[in-house]
């Protein structure tokens, strides 16, 4: 579907085995929200409800965002102040222009505090020169104009923002592969301060999020630290949740385990058992397990819900557990590896 296409790619992007650089957010993000905004007004109905639901849930996440991470866009030669206000004036041209000020006056106030954090390099060389213990008049020449340069590089510094956004954007199709990292480390001498802010506004992390907490409505199953899984393995679990909730579930004491195993082969495909565990063939993702039980069954901390097949509705029922680890009641348990 080309609507949900955008997200694939911006789940590869940032995804958390590529730790792509911060100044891949603005844009991307940016033209997520154009693409609800225009899906919203779509004659498709399914299309534009779902794109109201989603934009519902992006302006909750979009509004806590820090603006550091507009920052890194603007820190990006191809792009800079330009490229914020022209995405501005797209999303909405009464409130662009009160945006592009606000950000321009907080970088420059960031800007600032690297000035007043930073030393001069030509105070650390003058301090040098001193230690060196030479008081002829060539030094106190020296000394001189140690102290003269030292003025001109403060009066420099205090223009590097401003030089580096009045110079002219870099060609972005003659350079789409830029590496913006390495640019600010050529370009450190021209703008040696601003580089030392762009080097840490570029290297903020934008993939923070476990990946299994980026996909599961429940708890965390992989573990409260950050972890990272291939596009196709979230693919993969995705396409599994979606299948199992695609059916109607309801409870029933009576099921039979031989009746169930015969009606899961009619909804799957062939089966074969192994090691007493009833394995599904021909499944798009690998280790779909049904497993026959009965009360008192014992079954392992990722076995999390019973799901039981009458012939039209796969059914679902918590496993009650005791203190010990028995499932208390249910016939059939459905674990995804």
């Amino acid at each position: 579907m080309r609507f949900l296409e955008p997200f694939h790619e911006m789940t590869e992007l940032f995804s958390g085995h590529r730790y792509p650089t911060s100044n891949l957010y603005f844009r991307n993000v940016w033209r997520i929200q154009m693409l609800l905004q225009e899906q919203m007004v779509s004659t498709d109905l399914a299309i534009s409800r779902m794109a109201k639901d989603m934009k519902s849930k992006f302006d909750k996440y979009w509004n806590c965002y820090s603006i550091v991470l507009t920052f890194a866009v603007v820190l990006d030669p191809r792009y800079k102040l330009e490229f914020v206000e022209f995405c501005y004036k797209k999303l909405d041209v009464s409130t662009s222009y009160d945006k592009v000020n606000v950000l321009r006056e907080q970088m420059r106030e960031l800007f600032e505090e690297y000035l007043r954090v930073i030393p001069p390099l030509c105070e650390q060389s003058s301090t040098i020169g001193t230690i060196s213990g030479c008081d002829d008049d060539m030094d106190i020449m020296i000394d001189e104009f140690d102290s003269y340069r030292s003025q001109c590089a403060d009066a420099r510094s205090q223009s590097q923002l401003d030089l580096y956004l009045g110079e002219t954007l870099i060609d972005r199709k003659q350079f789409s592969d830029l590496n913006v990292l390495y640019y600010w480390r050529r370009n450190s001498v021209r703008y040696p301060k601003l580089a030392l802010m762009a080097r840490d506004v570029l290297s903020i992390p934008i993939t923070t999020v476990a990946s299994e907490s980026a996909f599961s409505h429940g708890g965390r199953i992989i573990g409260k630290f950050r972890s990272s899984i291939l596009p196709t393995n979230a693919e993969a679990i995705l396409c599994g949740r979606d299948w199992l909730e695609a059916y109607d579930y309801e409870d029933d004491e009576d099921e039979d385990a031989n009746c169930l195993s015969t009606n899961i082969e009619n909804l799957v495909g062939p089966f074969r058992y192994l090691g007493g565990v009833l394995r599904a063939q021909g499944l798009p993702w690998r280790g779909l397990i049904f497993r026959p039980g009965s009360s008192g069954t014992i079954y392992g901390n990722h076995e999390k819900r019973l799901l039981i097949r009458d012939g039209k509705n796969l059914k679902r029922r918590l496993v009650q557990q005791s203190r010990r680890g028995y499932a208390k009641e249910g016939k059939l348990n459905g674990i995804v590896n």
